[in-house]
């Protein structure tokens, strides 16, 4: 039963009923929300932290920025804001965490710039409505300029120690995943393994590599040099020189030096490689290159490539010692732990700047000789089969060399023959210095004389008659003299005329020649020689 209406006005109990299911299907307005809310409920952790991010003001329905909060932005690029993808600063660099990678990547101030830029676009987007317009907002807060003090906070709250990106020796970065070395399991990427650097291969347990064991090394090298060299290759896996090791690859060309370097690089991944080039380490910027890398190769050098001084600091970037990197194009330097792999081949032997060093080169240097006759039968294709069929192979080889040598707690064990090939190198790069002291002595009766010519003569048969290589050594005129002058307080003069040449009336063999009086070989026909 329905009423009609009074005449009063009063409705139908219908019409109320219908009244009242249309007041409850009206649309409710959107609440308008504001920029410094909108970041509160995406990063409640670092507004706990930093407070409000932004502070703006409304005017004519127009939203625009009164400050910024530079603190908030800068730790927002943090683990408070994406513990999944943090940011981090070390070495005078950006580093951020991308999924897709599994690692830390470097990140350019501008791409951080970007990022911020793009975050505050997106929060003026969904804070616009019909009420507020925030285009002056978007504006305003992708502005560089303002962004700088962002930058500038993000140095200092974002900045790690340099111990940050520290392997741990039980995991080494695949291009697939993180192999645990203890039971050689493969875990997914997470950031909080801390990894930069990974290899440019897949991990496959059951991957084989007979061309590169049995070709490649074995019809180049012993057995004891392939062990050696499993276990250096083993080593360059954890981007680390735990044992400061440098390995020294000589041998003629085509014997297959080049062609294992090049697979091993390959396995490492160029973007963690940089190569030694003459003159660099003396360099205003020399480090610079260095910075984020694993390994250092030096392919075909000279033979003098060590014959500087400043060849010494390879001492220092495979021991450990922390050094200073000036940033190119920027007024900033960072420091740079040595700790870095370090491979060089050379076709003949290479000399090296030893400066009463002989103990700490000793200790550093690794030699693999490739000694056997060149193949008949060059396969000049062989690299890119290995690469192509067997990269997964050596991975494993590599790894079993690792483990090998994580049994033996990272010392390279040398045999007496490789210990004789690295005393033999140092020796030979002291030749001037040791000939002098072996070869050579003062005449007690004063009657014997010496010209530079019959010195340098009797130098190269010395070297010759232990099968020493002194190419590429330098100086060696100017480091006989010091030595002469150190250990006998002999000087040269200028007036010397061989005895043998005095009976010859010539002016062209009786002409004063630059040498040494008092000074002879050591012989056993003079009584006072000393052996």
């Amino acid at each position: 039963m329905s009423r009609k209406k009074h005449p009063d006005g009063v409705l139908k109990i219908e019409d109320r009923k219908k009244q009242k299911r249309n007041r409850g299907n009206r649309v409710k307005k959107p609440r308008v929300v504001l920029p410094s809310e909108w970041f509160k409920r995406r990063y409640p952790k670092v507004s706990e932290k930093h407070g409000a991010p932004l502070e703006v003001s409304l005017q004519d329905s127009k939203c625009s920025v009164k400050e910024i909060n530079d603190d908030f932005f800068a730790a927002l690029l943090g683990d408070l804001g994406h513990s999944d993808a943090p940011t981090v600063r070390l070495t005078g660099r950006f580093y951020t965490y991308k999924k897709d990678s599994g690692i830390f990547e470097k990140e350019s101030d501008g791409a951080i710039e970007a990022r911020i830029s793009a975050l505050l676009k997106q929060c003026a987007r969904e804070c616009a409505s019909p009420s507020i317009d925030t285009t002056n907002l978007s504006f305003r807060l992708s502005n560089s300029a303002r962004l700088g003090g962002v930058i500038k906070r993000a140095r200092a709250l974002l900045e790690k120690p340099d111990s940050y990106f520290e392997t741990d020796p039980d995991f080494v970065a695949c291009k697939n995943g993180m192999l645990r070395m203890s039971d050689r399991k493969l875990m997914q990427f997470d950031p909080t393994y801390r990894v930069r650097n990974k290899l440019a291969v897949e991990y496959k347990p059951d991957a084989k590599c007979p061309r590169f064991q049995d070709k490649l090394l074995g019809e180049a090298l012993e057995p004891y040099q392939i062990e050696t060299a499993q276990l250096w290759c083993g080593m360059a896996l954890l981007g680390k020189n735990v044992s400061q090791k440098i390995l020294l690859v000589l041998g003629t060309a085509g014997g297959g030096k080049s062609t294992f370097v090049k697979c091993i690089t390959s396995i490492i991944g160029e973007d963690n490689i940089a190569e030694l080039k003459p003159k660099l380490l003396e360099a205003q910027f020399s480090l610079y290159p260095f910075l984020d890398k694993t390994l250092l190769i030096g392919p075909d050098v000279s033979p003098d490539f060590l014959a500087t001084e400043s060849a010494s600091r390879l001492k220092s970037l495979t021991g450990g010692d922390t050094l200073e990197a000036e940033l190119k194009h920027k007024n900033e330097r960072v420091h740079l732990t040595g700790d870095l792999n370090v491979v060089i081949t050379c076709n003949s032997g290479v000399v090296v700047h030893i400066k009463k060093d002989v103990d700490a080169w000793g200790r550093r240097l690794v030699i693999l000789s490739y000694n056997k006759p060149k193949p008949e039968h060059d396969d000049k294709e062989l690299f890119d089969k290995i690469k192509k069929e067997e990269a997964s192979g050596i991975l494993n080889w590599m790894l079993d060399g690792l483990e090998k040598l994580k049994a033996k707690d990272f010392d390279f064990a040398l045999n007496d023959i490789q210990l004789r090939e690295v005393e033999n190198l140092l020796m030979s790069c002291q030749a001037p210095e040791i000939f002098v002291r072996e070869a050579l002595e003062v005449d007690p009766s004063k009657d014997s004389v010496m010209t530079k010519a019959e010195v340098l003569e009797a130098h190269h048969d010395y070297c010759m008659g232990r099968k020493w290589s002194v190419k590429g050594l330098k100086n060696i005129p100017k480091r006989i003299e010091d030595e002469i002058y150190d250990l006998h307080r002999c000087s040269p003069r200028n007036d010397i005329i061989p005895p043998s040449s005095k009976e010859v009336h010539s002016p062209h063999v009786n002409r004063p020649q630059k040498g040494w009086v008092r000074l002879r070989l050591k012989s056993p026909d003079n009584p006072d020689s000393k052996s």
